[in-house]
């Protein structure tokens, strides 16, 4: 985590930052300030998701004061990307590679309406796997977007990503290449759920 300050004289639109260890990139966009009515966000998943599963999107726009925004106009997106992972290779067993992410995928676009209690919701299908990589240790990310304008033509919007693959859970072992007998006890292992 850190932080940064862009200059004052900048333009506004949309800035990205790029971390070129990991591939990992997010965009951002800088606007002159005006207060928003209202806000838009997401219903965290309860179960993790698999390649082939159906899945529902389910938002509420609200205002700050906890007021529904219904019947606005709901603008949304569903974009698929492989997350960038690490792979062993057996041609080279000293030689570990970095896959880096491709292009995101449309899945899906569509329009619907908030409710009279501010909720919206939408369904998409998570593909299935198609290659050697999808159906070993792929993860591929669901980045869902959502533009939501109010009866008075205020646009908010807000994303969510689902991680989507065979198995829930990743182990990560660091480790160097040979150990010593008392080597063990400095190998790192991590896991995380998806």
């Amino acid at each position: 985590s850190g932080s940064f300050t862009l200059p004052r004289n900048n333009l506004t639109g949309v800035y990205r930052l790029w971390d070129n260890r990991s591939y990992a990139n997010m965009q951002f966009r800088v606007e002159a300030y005006k207060r928003p009515r209202f806000e838009v966000t997401f219903v965290t998943p309860s179960r993790a998701h698999r390649p082939g599963d159906s899945i529902s999107i389910q938002g509420q726009a609200a205002s700050y004061t906890g007021t529904a925004v219904s019947n606005a106009k709901v603008r949304y997106t569903v974009r698929r990307r492989q997350e960038p992972h690490i792979f062993f290779t057996d041609h080279f067993p000293s030689q570990w590679k970095r896959m880096r992410p491709g292009n995101a995928q449309l899945i899906t676009s569509g329009n619907t309406l908030t409710d009279a209690e501010g909720k919206f919701q939408f369904d998409f299908k998570a593909l299935s796997v198609s290659s050697y990589l999808d159906q070993n240790d792929a993860v591929h990310v669901y980045d869902i977007q959502a533009d939501i304008t109010d009866i008075q033509g205020e646009t908010q919007s807000g994303s969510w990503s689902i991680p989507v693959s065979r198995d829930p859970i990743r182990i990560e072992i660091n480790a160097p290449e040979s150990l010593e007998g008392d080597g063990l006890a400095n190998v790192k292992i991590l896991t995380r759920n998806l």
